[in-house]
């Protein structure tokens, strides 16, 4: 974020100006006439789809004099809203006109540090607006802009004032310029804008009768995300998860390396994305999901109202998608409050303990069509097929030694109809299902795994390899494939039970959207018979069953772990429990508030946070922080990771104020993407003993200190440098982890004379606004950074000497 100016052929000559002590943005003076601006080219007549139809209002003129490549779309993933408008690149560079759209009049300006920095709004005839983002300054030679600013900063005393309203508007034609394109505001060098309709409602730019650029590549469907949406649900026969790579197939279509598995009903979300500049990534304007040719969900960006800003977390999957570097996760089904999109459950009711939107599917094969579109009109197919078995559990299982020595296995799984044919509208290549089968595998002591038994399907046994297992086999595991899907792991000891298997068991909690996951990983796999307990007194919720390698555990959904607290491990009969479980679980009906208050912290729900009935699960664990940022208390974790919220929930940590100064406290979220805690803020309240976070979506939050000072990198002008220009550019390069900066953080001095300047966070750079014109000889550079906990760092100075 930069608002100092750069001279080019692009600016005529600026006359600085100084009001009131404040240092302005430079206004400029008229030098002879503009070159014109670019005129925009029309879309290509074969283009299809919304983008390529014209607005009943009428074309809206290209903004900016440089073509410039789309970077972000409408619609676009936000934290915790939705990309109003498009973003432009301007290539790095500022300082290329901007144009009015439509005609119309300024009725108002904005100029902020952070968010659009300087912005201004155009009302035009037809009520709607547009408005005009991160500029580096306004049109003056003509409009005056940069003189109604001025006068305004000088009233407020403040370099930003936020809101100024012409009075009267400003009227300006179709294609004037009224702005110079710049990096004001969060992000680089960049043209943000945004149409909004009569009710302040913002509208697709492209929608609105914007014409898109010609040559754009079409979206880009990178992975599919499968999750399980019930306890009883697995992903390719173990995992809960699994994400897909897509590939190019030999029809244009996308699609995954063999057929997706699943036993039960299941989520699905799409990485994609739309090719933006060289090699950006922008969102994509509409995603269509069929399941064998019934259309399940569809989503469009056309229109929103701002308090529709939290449905974000509905749309999008927050786990997977982030901002830098881009990431888009959609979510191919329909939350309920996602007004954006539109769904069809295919008639299957979803039952409680599962997900709502949740794909509840027919034994059988299916194909799930994808289709992507881009704002151009360009479009992307996708092609998956999806296998559903309900492969179920042996009704006799036993050892068999007479069957072949060393360890066989007899089962008998019981017979059942096969899976249905796909459908012949539908069908598709690669979908067929395969012949089912038993697959078994022995437990290889000296070895210290399992490894594959020879199965007989119509005897009913397997074996091991013969002279594999010289000693005997111990134990055994077994599992059906039926219409190709994996069914759970049955396990098989001949030892009894022992306790030894339980040598320094320490619990893991996984969070899916549906429910908990307890595991436990034994030393061996005589495990004996584990129990997830709850209560005081205690009460057997489920039981620990066998998974894979050498873990056991038990799913529990979040209805079932409200209010159950606390939690333990047991072993069947025993007298006391082997581990606990650090966790707490609430069920949140919507328009019912919650309120919990936690050892040296308190949660708040509002009764409108939650869009539909879900969980809060409450974790809490000790940790040290890093050496910048020790911690002050217990992390706390809200679970299942992402959740979003309609109303903003507070996270509060109770703070002493005489063992550490509030001032450096903050709340911050851990960044898996990023591997480090990132500052989400905290206000004190009056009594400075709580300092409270509102967020609106779930995640891991700790309590830090900021304790250390920002770094100063490099200066310029360099100590001990010769040969600096009279007017030179005096800038600092600024290292900092904690809580930031303000805009003016950093303290420059020049032979004891304080200078204004600017520090942009985007770039860690800050840059005095106004080098003053210094005189041949040596002079003193001085550098002083104050961070937002207060926290100042050592001087940097040194003499440089100008020629």
């Amino acid at each position: 974020m930069r608002l100092t100016r750069r001279l080019s052929h692009l600016h005529p000559p600026f006359v600085p100006a100084v009001i009131a002590g404040l240092a302005v943005l430079a206004v400029p003076v008229l030098a002879g006439p503009m070159p014109p601006p670019a005129r925009p080219r029309a879309a290509s007549p074969t283009r299809r789809g919304p983008a390529a139809r014209r607005a009943p209002e009428g074309v809206l003129l290209w903004p900016l004099q440089v073509p410039g490549s789309v970077l972000s779309a409408f619609g676009e993933y936000r934290y915790d809203h939705l990309h109003a408008g498009i973003d432009i690149s301007t290539g790095g560079s500022t300082g290329y006109r901007v144009l009015a759209a439509d005609a119309g009049e300024v009725f108002r300006l904005k100029v902020e540090w952070r968010g659009y920095g300087r912005a201004l709004y155009l009302r035009h005839r037809s009520g709607r607006v547009t408005v005009y983002g991160h500029l580096e300054r306004y049109e003056d030679a003509v409009l005056h802009l940069e003189r109604l600013v001025a006068r305004r900063q000088a009233e407020a005393k403040t370099r930003y004032p936020g809101d100024i309203y012409p009075d009267p508007p400003i009227r300006v034609r179709r294609g004037q310029v009224i702005a110079f394109s710049g990096e004001s505001g969060v992000g680089p060098p960049h043209l943000h804008f945004e149409v909004r309709d009569r009710q302040d409602a913002p509208v697709d730019p492209f929608e609105a009768g914007l014409l898109p650029r010609d040559g754009r590549l079409p979206p880009v469907l990178e992975t599919l995300i499968v999750t399980a949406a019930s306890p009883g649900t697995f992903v390719e026969g173990e995992a809960r998860e699994k994400s897909y790579p897509l590939k190019a197939a030999s029809d244009g279509r996308r699609t995954t390396d063999g057929p997706v598995r699943v036993n039960g009903p299941f989520l699905v979300a799409l990485s994609a994305y739309d090719p933006a500049g060289e090699s950006g990534r922008a969102g994509v304007h509409a995603i269509e999901t069929a399941v064998d040719g019934t259309l399940r969900y569809r989503l469009a960006f056309q229109s929103f109202r701002f308090e529709q800003y939290p449905e974000s977390g509905l749309i999008y999957d927050h786990r997977y998608s982030r901002l830098g570097p881009a990431a888009f996760a959609y979510r191919l089904f329909h939350l309920p409050g996602n007004e954006l999109g539109s769904g069809n459950d295919g008639g299957s009711a979803v039952p409680v303990d599962d997900y709502p939107g949740a794909f509840d599917l027919g034994p059988g094969p299916h194909v799930l069509d994808i289709s992507v579109e881009d704002s151009a009109g360009n479009r992307s197919r996708g092609r998956v097929c999806i296998l559903v078995g309900r492969p179920g559990e042996p009704e006799d299982l036993g050892w068999d030694d007479q069957a072949g020595g060393h360890g066989s296995i007899r089962f008998r799984y019981p017979g059942r109809d096969p899976a249905p044919p796909l459908a012949a509208n539908v069908r598709s290549r690669g979908c067929q299902v395969p012949q089912n089968r038993v697959e078994a595998e022995f437990w290889d002591e000296s070895g210290g795994g399992f490894r594959p038994m020879i199965c007989d399907l119509d005897r009913g046994v397997c074996a091991p390899p013969q002279g594999a297992a010289s000693r005997g086999v111990r134990a055994a595991r077994i599992r059906e494939i039926r219409d190709g899907v994996t069914g759970p792991w049955r396990i098989l000891t001949a030892d009894p039970p022992g306790s030894s298997t339980l040598t320094d068991l320490a619990p893991a909690l996984e969070a899916w959207p549906a429910f908990l996951d307890v595991l436990a990983t034994m030393t061996g796999p005589n495990a004996p018979p584990l129990r997830l307990a709850a209560g005081n007194p205690r009460t057997i919720l489920e039981p620990l069953v066998y998974r894979n390698a050498l873990r056991w555990g038990a799913a529990l959904p979040y209805a079932r772990a409200s209010g159950s607290a606390p939690f333990f491990l047991v072993v069947e009969g025993g007298p006391s429990p082997i581990a606990s479980l650090v966790l707490d679980a609430r069920w949140v009906e919507p328009g019912h508030p919650l309120d919990y208050e936690g050892p040296g912290f308190a949660l708040r729900l509002p009764a409108g946070s939650r869009f539909f009935a879900g969980p809060v699960a409450l974790r809490t664990e000790r940790i040290a922080g890093t050496d910048r940022l020790p911690a002050m208390a217990e992390a706390i974790e809200l679970l299942p990771d992402g959740e979003a919220l309609n109303e903003r929930g507070t996270l509060s940590f109770e703070v002493n104020p005489d063992a550490v100064a509030a001032e450096t406290l903050g709340i911050y979220r851990w960044d898996a993407g990023r591997g480090h805690w990132s500052y989400e803020g905290g206000e004190l309240d009056s009594g400075r003993t709580r300092l409270s976070l509102a967020f609106r979506r779930y995640g891991r939050f700790a309590l830090l200190q900021d304790a250390s000072p920002p770094g100063i990198l490099e200066i310029k002008p360099r100590p001990g440098s010769r040969g600096v220009a009279r007017r030179p550019e005096v800038q600092a390069r600024i290292e900092e982890e904690g809580k930031g900066l303000n805009y003016d953080g950093v303290v420059f001095e020049i032979d004891g004379r304080s200078l204004e300047s600017e520090f942009d966070p985007d770039r860690g750079l800050s840059k005095v606004l106004e080098p003053p014109r210094l005189s041949p000889g040596t002079h003193h550079l001085r550098v002083v950074a104050t961070d937002l906990a207060g926290n100042a760092s050592q001087p940097v100075e040194g003499d440089f000497e100008v020629r």
